[in-house]
C-alpha cells in the first residue's frame, strides 16, 4: 500500500501480502528513497526504520502541508486524516474498520495525553 500510495508505484500493486518480483521491481524503481544514502548491505531492521520514517514524513505532508514557519497540530491531522479515510473508502465496511481503528489508537490515554497537550 505504501508503495502505491505513498511512492505512486506504475503499475499498481495488488496488496496481496506476497513480496513477489513486482513489489521487488516498485521497491527497486523507488531505491533512491528507500534507502537513502545507507549502503546496500544495511541490516533489514535499519532499511524498514527508514521506509516507516519516510512513509511518515510523506504521509503527513499528504494529511497537513507544512506552510514555512509552521507545523501543523495534532488535531488539524487527525481531522485530515479522518476526512481523507472518508473520501478515499467511502462507505463501505473498510473505512468503518480504519475509523473504529484510529478511534482506538486516539482514544489511548497516551495518545490522548499528546493530543490535550
Amino acid at each position: 500500500m505504501a508503495l502505491n500510495h505513498i511512492y505512486h508505484s506504475e503499475p499498481l500493486l495488488v496488496v496481496d501480502g506476497v513480496y513477489g518480483d513486482k513489489t521487488r521491481h516498485a521497491v527497486h524503481a523507488v531505491d533512491g528513497v528507500l534507502v537513502k544514502p545507507e549502503p546496500v548491505n544495511s541490516t533489514l531492521e535499519q532499511v524498514w526504520m527508514q521506509l516507516l520514517d519516510d512513509i511518515a514524513e510523506q504521509g503527513l505532508a499528504v494529511l497537513a502541508p507544512v506552510e514555512p514557519g509552521t507545523e501543523p497540530g495534532p488535531e488539524k491531522l487527525l481531522w485530515n486524516l479522518y476526512s481523507m479515510i472518508k473520501e478515499v473508502l467511502g462507505e463501505t465496511d473498510t473505512r468503518k474498520q480504519v475509523e473504529a481503528a484510529l478511534t482506538t489508537f486516539v482514544s489511548h490515554p497516551r495518545i490522548d495525553e499528546v493530543l490535550q497537550k
